[in-house]
């Protein structure tokens, strides 16, 4: 009878971490456009910019891996309530900085903003299957399904460094 006690309560405190997850995930996205539109005219000469900064591969692959090493931290000091934080934080800047090239690059908006977030556009949904792997309740994740998340984060910004970014610089300045 215990024993289906804690499995119910289980059950319970996933259904609760996985929809609460969600909810920061979705707050996060609104409040990234709200705070985009309400900072608009401001940012919108800055995020044409971007473009045509430089670019290094340690830069890149701290912000490939940053919001995983991040989670990851939380989880291993035992304190996996901070990937609400996590994702509320990367929900907002993913928006927030979408929108920002969407509106700055008007019709070929969608094309730049695919390419110029390529790591962001494929790490999310690594990173949130990360987040809901560790949630409070959920079955612990292997060191060997760590090793796996942190070398798809790495491999991603290669890709994007070698492949992507090139490809990205040749269509804006040809």
């Amino acid at each position: 009878m215990t024993e289906q006690k804690a499995s119910a309560s289980a059950l319970l405190q996933r259904k609760i971490g996985k929809t609460l997850l969600a909810c920061c995930w979705s707050l996060g996205i609104a409040c990234g456009i709200i705070g985009y539109v309400s900072a608009e005219s401001t940012l919108l000469p800055l995020m044409r910019s971007s473009v045509y900064g430089t670019m290094s591969i340690v830069g890149l692959l701290c912000i490939s891996i940053l919001p995983f090493l991040l989670s990851a931290f939380a989880v291993s000091i035992s304190f996996p309530s901070l990937l609400y934080l996590l994702c509320f934080c990367k929900a907002f800047l993913f928006i927030f900085i979408s929108f920002g090239i969407l509106q700055s690059y008007t019709d070929a908006g969608w094309l730049v903003r695919c390419l110029l977030l390529f790591s962001d556009n494929v790490g999310v949904p690594l990173l949130y299957c990360f987040w809901l792997r560790h949630l409070p309740g959920c079955q612990k994740a292997s060191l060997a399904e760590n090793i796996l998340f942190l070398a798809s984060f790495l491999v991603l910004g290669c890709v994007d460094f070698r492949i992507i970014s090139p490809f990205l610089a040749h269509l804006i300045f040809t």
